[in-house]
């Protein structure tokens, strides 16, 4: 009698290994990336803190650049949300300040990445008059289960139509983005 319920456990326990998902250690990982190839252009790392990468071109600064991207580890205490969780919130921050704006949120339902596009109609760029579109693609690292939020952002002029600026990005960017691959921690 004892041994069909030692089978079962056995058996739950395997079931239950199987359908984890398996670390994958062949993706890069970020704590170790010094540059990222995006869009055919290279974007060196320039600022590091706690769970932020922050990459720009070469010969872009930090505080005005055309061009960046970063990579943002969520804390674990949120990453026990759902990425499109988290996208949600993050659109709805983004309508609050920026009523009336592009926001487009997709989800991949067969690999549960997230995207979202934002428009924001003032840069935090300050030599100019200029607008931000940004791309972020959402998704669990396989080894830490932590959330990571890859970032790209372009500063455009302020266009006198965000929506068709917006279009005109994402019909360049989508194919490239969803392309990227995903990184670790």
């Amino acid at each position: 009698m004892k041994t069909p319920l030692l089978i079962l456990a056995v058996l739950a326990l395997l079931s239950g290994c199987a359908s984890s998902p398996t670390p994958d250690f062949s993706r890069p990982a970020i704590t170790e990336t010094k540059s990222v190839v995006f869009a055919g252009k290279t974007f060196v790392l320039k600022f590091q803190k706690d769970g932020l990468w922050e990459y720009f071109p070469e010969n872009e600064s930090v505080d005005a650049w055309t061009e960046m991207l970063d990579f943002t580890v969520v804390s674990r205490d949120l990453s026990r949300l759902e990425p499109l969780d988290l996208g949600k919130r993050t659109v709805q921050l983004h309508q609050l300040k920026n009523p009336n704006m592009p926001a487009i949120l997709t989800t991949d339902n067969r690999t549960g990445i997230l995207y979202l596009m934002l428009f924001y109609p003032k840069s935090l760029r300050k030599d100019g008059d200029f607008s931000e579109i940004s791309f972020f693609k959402y998704y669990r690292d396989s080894v830490t289960g932590q959330i990571i939020i890859f970032h790209f952002a372009r500063n455009i002029p302020t266009p006198a139509n965000p929506v068709e600026s917006t279009q005109e990005m994402g019909a360049e960017l989508v194919p490239t983005f969803k392309a990227f691959p995903l990184y670790r921690q």
